[in-house]
């Protein structure tokens, strides 16, 4: 699956609590989204290099990921592997890396882009200083269905971001291409909100992409 190049959020900031690897997925890309000790967001090819489990069944020690199949650990800052419980010893080959894609935070979601070209694409701006995310949704469609449906509650500011059509809702959707079956839906919500404001808004708005999104397969639905 091809596209734009451009940053597609992946997850919201607050899934990558202490110790935990978050799993995504961006144009076919399979991911693991982590934290570590010092509060970088990683954002890795979910896959180990040695035998292909995936990393974000692994363990975040902070300063490595550690798969947990065979035990082999992985640096934050460059992905390269630096210990081999079978041969501890041994200093691991220099080309014995997880794959890294670069990764951003902003607006309360966890961004990343496909290196398809040696540019950096441009971070998105949106008309808020800072953002308030609601529920993620994951659609089983294709990407016309989705943005068709979206059409319903919403209009575009590109193809990937767009806004509540009632100007005086500041909430604005984003897409997220994870690959050809299925899009991610991160509702951002432009303003200050109290917890339970925050709970009210979102089972509003879960109900309103749940009518809006009502003529895509019953069986894939909406995941809150």
């Amino acid at each position: 699956m091809t596209t734009e190049h451009r940053w597609y959020p992946v997850c919201r900031t607050q899934e990558l609590v202490a110790g935990h690897v978050a799993q995504s997925q961006i144009l076919g890309h399979e991911l693991a989204v982590w934290r570590d000790h010092i509060g970088q967001v990683h954002v890795w090819e979910n896959r180990c290099p040695h035998r292909g489990v995936r990393l974000s069944i692994g363990l975040n020690l902070g300063e490595s990921l550690q798969c947990r199949y065979h035990g082999w650990k992985f640096a934050t800052g460059t992905g390269q592997c630096i210990h081999i419980p079978a041969h501890p010893d041994q200093t691991p080959a220099e080309n014995l890396q997880v794959t890294r894609f670069r990764g951003a935070e902003k607006y309360g979601l966890i961004w990343t882009f496909v290196p398809l070209k040696d540019s950096i694409p441009q971070m998105p701006e949106l008309p808020l200083a800072d953002g308030i995310t609601l529920r993620s949704h994951i659609l089983q469609a294709g990407l016309s269905e989705v943005l068709d449906a979206l059409g319903k509650i919403a209009q575009p500011i590109d193809a990937w971001i767009w806004r509540d059509h009632d100007q005086h809702i500041p909430i604005h959707y984003l897409l997220q291409p994870m690959d050809q079956r299925f899009v991610a839906i991160h509702s951002l919500w432009g303003g200050y909100l109290t917890h339970k404001d925050w709970i009210e808004i979102s089972r509003r708005e879960n109900a309103r992409l749940t009518l809006a999104f009502r003529s895509i397969d019953v069986r894939s639905g909406i995941t809150p």
